[in-house]
């Protein structure tokens, strides 16, 4: 993958901004593609994420733009419904007094010539027509902003002056993502509840206020430079009756009708939802070019709405730069010769995964991601949340430690963590015991815990709003109630973990968890993967109580690791060995898992053998190992999809761990199957794994292979299939991440920091906010943020192989020479206690 323009599927290809940024430019034509059935909450066929760190944005291949805020509860802040008049919002209309036109990419004029590009917080799309181009961006500003910026550039092509009209239109109709949740048909009632429209001549805003106060109020204001000439809130008033989606009444005739919704007295049904249009004049000389500007967002109150328009005035013209400025510096870097799309790839996800952090009210950061979030309504996984934050460790120890208190305190009495928390602030929660939202927090509390050097941390006092007794809890009594609720309440069989139906388990009429459901938890499988993670999971946290000083916990835990250790080794041993070891029954996680574990030398035979087994999956799994090689039982899932047969890739991280440990050439190799390029090599006629990709892909056992995984066969035709999920699904994003870091072989422990480079090739860089790597054949240095440097640390690096006891080296610690171990080509160094905000080392190979 050498291109900076590999990637290329049927819907466009990556490129390399001006600003150095990954980009993909669109080229996919939706009228040329076959019409398909979209659910009425679907999004045309490809989507990017735009967002700061208070409203997201989902941005379709065709252009539609749908902010989502979280605040107060989940909102789309508007609809594209073109049935009903409502567009979606970013839709930019022209008049140029002979003719009128729409950069919207699927109704553009014929013989125009028009692209789109999908950036790094961004959208842009240019259109040239009738010797004028339109150039018009969207993107939500660096930092807590609760509005998107629609900044539009206009040039005059023709020896003519011009005198245009511009219009920019956004839909009005607030969504709320809660319909199957609580008081279903209230919550249904407050997404048709009628509107009032105000325009405030002084700010040039026009607002759509909701007759219900529950439900925010939007605004769509024309920022400095622009000049606001007309307006419309009532769609029957701008598109015309019958309406015209493509040539709107007040676009032909080139003026708007300043009206105000007013619910009482229009009679459309489909106009009581209203619509924010600004008409703005643009004369041009020939050759000029002007720019516009215009913010679309919401509040929840009048002043708070006063407030942010008054703030939006304020803001430099040059804000685009500055917002890709913040994101270029907050970005991580990897360069290495030929890797060029593997840098693109981990500034693209970490971008994905920074951007879900958002701000409550209270200013506490959260992870607002989830692939069933913004389908159904929930604040988030508990367990997905966890996963996410363990490589946004390496980028913003602020978001994740508060992202990370935030989803202990759901924590229960008894230890259970919810799986499914609500999205109301009352922040009840689905009550479904399973192992893997415990293990994922306590293994994000270890990580952050020993990368930042926090010991404050173990003693912290958490609220727990959502417990019996309203109390706080230190983290420490929460890693005693979870382990201990994990010991407990998830029986160990003779295969290790198996979820028990004893311990509060609820038919969810929404998951559809029935006893058949249950029972196929129960599977001997799953709970091989569920006890090796277990084992992964509960060492790190075992070296989070060391650093911490806390022995009574940390015995009992060891004692319970050695224990599913040995029951797990026996029946690792015995299937591995087994004569049946057969492709077409074996489930391989059972498999690739436990060579993480299990490195005893005397079972290095073994352990190539199992690799070599799993490579051979690529007959039918391109993509990685698949959860099973193909379905052996029945399930609700067809075969080659989900958890029976689909590949996971929050899985395969750990195989590419696990893989690197024995061969770093191979490790690379298998990373590469997870990410967004070789995908689309594989598969470019699908969007799923184009940009962002779902929790799993279909094997080549499915009816569609490279695919989202679906519906269970008696919910297929109810609910979308997981394809239709926004690219905020963060388990994809997540096990890339792990991975590549994995592959880094960045490890914290209670000592300080391991690093064993397990990279393949001469060199290699990595710059991120928390920790730098520059690793060569001559020279090896670094730097380390945590958050905390009053306490001394120990650091380990692992030496290149070329090197050995007789190999002559310096070593520098902030900047002077200090002493230093090695043993067995491992090199041990200690870092003082320093009111730097960072160490700094140097191991530098003599001539």
């Amino acid at each position: 993958m050498p291109s900076k323009t590999s990637g290329h599927s049927h819907f466009g290809h990556w490129i390399e901004d001006k600003w150095g940024l990954p980009a993909f430019e669109c080229t996919y034509r939706p009228e040329l593609h076959r019409k398909r059935r979209q659910f009425t909450w679907d999004f045309p066929p490809l989507w990017h994420q735009i967002g700061n760190h208070r409203i997201h944005a989902l941005v379709a291949t065709d252009g539609v733009v749908r902010p989502l805020s979280s605040e107060k509860n989940l909102w789309w802040l508007n609809r594209y419904r073109p049935s009903q008049g409502e567009l979606g919002g970013g839709i930019g209309f022209v008049n140029d007094g002979e003719e009128d036109w729409t950069i919207f990419y699927p109704k553009r004029p014929l013989w125009s010539d028009a692209s789109r590009v999908l950036g790094i917080g961004y959208t842009s799309t240019f259109l040239r027509y009738r010797d004028i181009d339109i150039h018009q961006c969207i993107y939500a500003p660096y930092g807590e902003h609760p509005f998107l910026i629609s900044e539009i550039d206009v040039v005059n092509r023709s020896p003519q002056a011009r005198n245009l009209q511009y219009f920019e239109y956004w839909s009005g109709t607030p969504v709320s993502l809660r319909p199957f949740i609580g008081d279903a048909g209230s919550l249904l009632a407050t997404s048709l509840r009628r509107q009032i429209a105000l325009y405030l001549p002084d700010l040039e805003t026009l607002v759509l206020k909701p007759l219900h106060n529950d439900l925010p109020i939007l605004f769509l204001s024309a920022l400095s430079k622009t000049s606001v000439c007309g307006f419309d809130s009532s769609p029957p008033s701008f598109f015309g009756i019958p309406q015209n989606l493509e040539h709107p009444k007040a676009v032909k005739e080139g003026n708007c009708q300043n009206s105000l919704l007013c619910p009482a007295l229009v009679k459309a049904p489909w106009s009581s939802r209203g619509c924010l249009v600004l008409q703005t004049p643009l004369f041009l000389d020939p050759g000029e070019s002007t720019r516009k500007r215009f913010a679309f967002g919401y509040a929840f109150s009048e002043e708070d709405l006063f407030d942010r328009l008054n703030k939006i005035r304020t803001l430099e013209f040059n804000l685009f730069e500055e917002n890709l400025g913040q994101w270029k510096k907050r970005l991580p870097l990897f360069q290495s010769e030929g890797n060029f799309a593997l840098s693109r790839e981990i500034r693209w996800r970490y971008f994905h995964l920074e951007s879900s952090f958002v701000q409550k009210p209270q200013k506490v950061e959260v992870l607002s991601g989830g692939n069933y979030l913004y389908k159904w309504g929930f604040r988030g996984l508990p367990s997905r949340q966890a996963q996410a934050i363990i490589p946004m460790n390496f980028v913003s120890q602020k978001k994740s430690k508060e992202a990370l208190i935030h989803l202990l305190g759901y924590t229960q009495d008894d230890g259970r963590l919810p799986s499914v928390i609500h999205g109301s602030e009352k922040g009840w929660g689905y009550r479904i015991p399973s192992p893997y939202p415990i293990l994922w927090s306590l293994y994000a509390l270890s990580q952050h815990a020993l990368l930042h050097r926090e010991h404050e941390l173990f003693h912290q006092h958490v609220t727990t709003p959502f417990s019996k007794s309203r109390e706080g809890s230190s983290t420490q009594e929460i890693i005693g109630k979870l382990f201990r609720y994990l010991k407990n309440g998830i029986r160990c069989g003779p295969h290790g973990f198996l979820h028990s139906p004893r311990r509060g388990w609820m038919s969810n009429p929404l998951l559809m968890l029935d006893q058949f459901r249950i029972s196929r938890f129960e599977k001997k499988e799953e709970s091989v993967t569920a006890t090796s993670l277990a084992i992964l999971m509960l060492e790190s946290l075992l070296e989070y109580l060391d650093f911490a000083q806390e022995s009574q916990l940390r015995s009992e835990i060891h004692l319970w690791v050695t224990s599913l250790k040995k029951t797990l080794r026996e029946y690792w041993i015995q299937t591995a060995t087994s004569t049946h070891l057969k492709k077409d029954w074996i489930f391989l996680s059972r498999l690739f898992l436990p060579l993480w574990i299990f490195r005893d030398p005397e079972e290095e035979p073994l352990r190539k053998k199992i690799v070599e087994e799993i490579l051979g999956t690529e007959s039918f799994s391109p993509l990685g190992p698949p959860a099973i090689s193909k379905a052996s039982w029945k399930s609700e899932h067809p075969a080659g999809e989900g958890s029976n047969g689909g590949v996971w890739p929050l899985l395969n991280a750990f195989w590419v761990g696990a893989v690197c440990k024995m061969d770093c050439e191979l490790g690379l190799k298998e990373f590469k199957k997870m990410t967004l390029d070789y995908h689309t090599e594989l598969y470019p006629h699908l969007w799923c794994g184009t940009l962002s990709g779902p929790e799993s892909y279909n094997t080549l056992y499915s009816e569609n292979p490279g695919d989202a995984w679906n519906f269970s066969r008696f919910l297929r035709g109810i609910l979308p299939p997981a394809k239709s999920f926004p690219s905020l699904d963060l388990s994809n994003t997540t096990g890339t991440l792990m991975a590549f870091l994995f592959l880094l072989g960045i490890q914290p422990t209670a000592k300080g920091l391991r690093i064993a480079p397990r990279f393949p090739g001469p060199q290699f860089e990595w710059e991120a906010p928390v920790i730098g790597i520059k690793f060569s054949q001559t020279i090896i240095s670094g730097y380390w943020k945590p958050r905390f440097l009053n306490h001394p640390a120990q650091l380990e690096i692992q030496l290149p192989q070329t090197w050995d006891e007789k190999t002559a080296f310096k070593v520098k610690v902030q900047g002077k020479k200090t002493s230093h171990t090695l043993s067995k080509n491992i090199l041990k160094l200690d870092l003082p206690a320093t009111d730097s905000d960072h160490w700094e080392w140097e191991i530098q190979k003599s001539p």
